[in-house]
């Protein structure tokens, strides 16, 4: 079982998983839509990194309940 993390410790990941996600962003946009289109275009890029968050957020949620699924399987 995964050991839980401190509230600074998953503050510090979320920092870290934003970065990257952010720089990730930038260095796509900018190679698609040309040098500096990220930066003179946030709400592209917040638009990007929304859409990353919620992904993730479904990836999350979507193995959370698959072990929440195996639990109860092997109760029954």
């Amino acid at each position: 079982m995964e050991e839980k993390k401190t509230y600074s410790e998953l503050m510090q990941q979320s920092v870290e998983e934003t970065t990257f996600y952010m720089t990730s962003a930038i260095d796509i946009i900018n190679k698609k839509l040309g040098e500096s289109y990220a930066e003179n275009h946030p709400e592209l890029l917040g638009a990007f990194m929304q859409t990353t968050a919620i992904a993730n957020l479904e990836s999350v949620l979507k193995n959370k309940l698959e072990n929440i699924e195996k639990a109860i399987d092997q109760i029954q």
